[in-house]
């Protein structure tokens, strides 16, 4: 730290207690002191330790800083007083308060000595334990000169919950941190644990979580120093109906379970913390949908309300309306709080956002905006619980908050997965229902939301009434097809039996490539109903791919861009979860070599969700007809 930042900051702790007051209860003298910290000793986070690196660039132990209406002093251990007087030696031209800091290293009788003639009374932190000879002395000291003692916590938060802009952009780096977390390492790995069903704890997943926020070339942020970052606390990693949402909650050792996943992680960057929360629903019901709608409306209601000068029950109380708003008593299903500001500490205690806080917001702060309903039940999926939070930065007059962990994506696409078989979400479709539908398919009848009318492409009246009853007739057509196959799939008469089940190289969809759809554009998947086909752009050249090979189709959004991943079939691999393989191709020869898996990106989401619905809608088809 430069000697012009302490000098600076020193300043603004005088401005905040002499010019302003608020939280510094008239004290005319301040001491902060800590102590001496054992080897296994877990300190946690407390202010006089962040009092210490935010002024004096380090978690100084042992170390007393007194402070008059006209001196500083600090007393600290003889290691540091070298490093502590060199830093403190050089004034700041901007700094407001011209003071001489006094440096000594303790000794026995020194701090006694220092507070000889000590004006009351005196802020202190009256809830921090230290232990030490230092705290002793201190405790003695201020007994033996009569004064009264105040708590300071709250004045001290004011001087360091407002952020100057080298603060803030630590937070942005360690924010940063936190996402590439997510994208780069959590979601994919909980993609994998679910997808090929395997078998973690949360206690285990949390622990290669924060491994990875340790070791940030693993989420492509190798340009930071690994020893300049930590997690905030242990990832806390929740899914299979229990639910705590407080920020005190700890992962335990059971098994990740698809369904409701919360996923907790706060990176910090030299000394500055950030954090973000997500909630990811897996075969989520319609009514799960729209709570957590609801649930991210309130979340941006309360980042709109992070304004200057705005109470902070202020924004509890706008995220409770906006939920009413959206479901009758579902602020009901609240916290007791929904965020607290971050920064050196993780949370400060006397900045919550909650339902009775009327202390006020100041540009520069930054806020843990983190919005949850708990004890949620849904008729299909049991309980639940939801949350979502950022890390904001509450802007200036007029301008809007700056959310530090927009680039982790929270719009419900984003965060919702299919693992259940397209067979199973439809099974209340009647035998007709669905042959029409095979028909509709073979006939191109269906058209999707972006196509054109038929009067836009066929022109006249004529053609496409006559389109229309050749459409009609081949629907019939197909629908008496269907249901004769039907009537011999169950018939017992061994001679309407179906024939031989084919092998995977039994399908061919086309001859050559001189038979693939004129309609086929380089570079670009192509679902190709009639032959029942796949082509998928490889190195540029097109390559068919027959339906029954996939195994599944999912999609992921990642930044500004999204993802299809196609599984395959192969040997030994059966659905997810290994429900139902009656779908599984049979093989030729099971000791080739086959591809188990593709993923293409694009950064046009609807072409990517499009490819998903008809990848998705042709294997339900194909699935039916066998």
């Amino acid at each position: 730290m430069a000697s012009e930042t302490f000098h600076e900051r020193l300043s603004t702790v005088y401005d905040r207690w002499l010019e302003k007051g608020a939280g510094f209860a008239g004290c005319n003298s301040l001491a902060i002191i800590t102590g001496k910290i054992d080897q296994d000793e877990d300190i946690g986070y407390l202010k006089s330790y962040a009092l210490f690196t935010w002024l004096l660039g380090s978690e100084l132990q042992g170390t007393l800083l007194f402070l008059t209406k006209k001196s500083a002093k600090i007393l600290c251990t003889e290691e540091d007083e070298q490093s502590i007087s060199k830093l403190v030696r050089k004034r700041a031209d901007s700094a407001t308060h011209k003071l001489d800091v006094v440096v000594t290293p303790y000794k026995a009788g020194a701090i006694k000595e220092a507070l000889t003639g000590v004006d009351g009374p005196v802020g202190v932190l009256t809830k921090e334990k230290h232990h030490g000879d230092n705290i002793d002395e201190l405790s003695e000291a201020l007994k033996a000169a009569e004064v009264n003692q105040e708590n300071i916590s709250e004045g001290l938060s004011l001087v360091m919950n407002v952020k100057d802009e080298r603060e803030l952009s630590l937070i942005k780096t360690a924010a940063d941190l936190t996402c590439n977390v997510f994208k780069h390492f959590l979601l994919p790995e909980v993609e994998d644990i679910l997808d090929r069903d395997k078998k973690i704890s949360h206690t285990r997943l949390s622990e290669r979580v924060e491994n990875c926020i340790l070791e940030p070339r693993r989420v492509k942020m190798g340009s930071l120093e690994a020893r300049l970052c930590d997690p905030c606390y242990p990832p806390i990693i929740q899914s299979g109906g229990k639910y705590d949402l407080r920020p005190s909650a700890q992962s335990d050792d059971k098994p990740l379970t698809a369904g409701c996943l919360i996923c907790s992680l706060g990176a910090r960057y030299r000394n500055y913390c950030s954090n973000a929360i997500r909630t990811y629903l897996i075969d989520a019901s319609a009514e799960q949908e729209q709570i957590y709608e609801a649930l991210v409306e309130g979340q941006e209601a309360a980042i709109g309300a992070l304004k200057q000068g705005q109470k902070l029950n202020t924004v509890f109380k706008t995220v409770a309306a906006k939920l009413n708003s959206k479901k009758e008593g579902l602020s009901s299903h609240l916290p007791k709080n929904i965020g607290f500001a971050i920064g050196i500490e993780y949370r400060d205690a006397a900045f919550v956002l909650n339902a009775k806080n009327e202390r006020l917001l100041e540009p520069g702060m930054v806020f843990n905006v983190a919005v949850g309903l708990q004890n949620l039940k849904d008729s299909k999926k049991g309980d639940y619980a939801l949350m979502v939070a950022d890390t904001v930065v509450v802007p200036k007059e007029g301008e809007s908050p700056v959310v530090y962990t927009q680039s982790c994506k929270k719009a419900f696409k984003s965060i919702s997965y299919k693992l259940q078989d397209e067979e199973q979400e439809d099974e209340e479709e009647d035998e007709d229902d669905l042959l029409i539908r095979e028909a509709e398919l073979q006939t191109g009848s269906r058209r999707s939301r972006h196509a054109k009318s038929a009067s836009e492409i066929a022109g006249t009246t004529e053609e496409i009434e006559k389109r229309k009853k050749h459409q009609e007739e081949l629907a019939r057509r197909m629908l008496e097809e269907g249901k004769a196959r039907l009537g011999d799939a169950k018939s017992t008469d061994p001679s309407k039996k179906a024939g031989k089940e084919k092998t995977l190289d039994e399908y061919i969809a086309y001859e050559s490539p001189e038979a693939y759809p004129a309609s086929l554009k380089p570079r670009q998947i192509y679902v190709d109903m009639q032959n029942e086909s796949i082509l998928l752009p490889i190195n540029g050249v097109p390559v068919p791919f027959h339906i029954s090979a996939v195994k599944n189709v999912g999609k992921i959004e990642e930044g500004d861009n999204s993802y299809i991943r196609i599984n395959f079939h192969f040997p030994a691999s059966g659905n997810i979860n290994n429900r139902n393989k009656a779908d599984a191709p049979k093989f030729p020869d099971p000791e080739k070599d086959f591809i188990k898996e593709m993923t293409f990106r694009s950064a046009n989401s609807d072409n990517i969700n499009e490819s998903v619905r008809r990848i998705r809608e042709l294997r339900y088809c194909s699935i039916e007809r066998q």
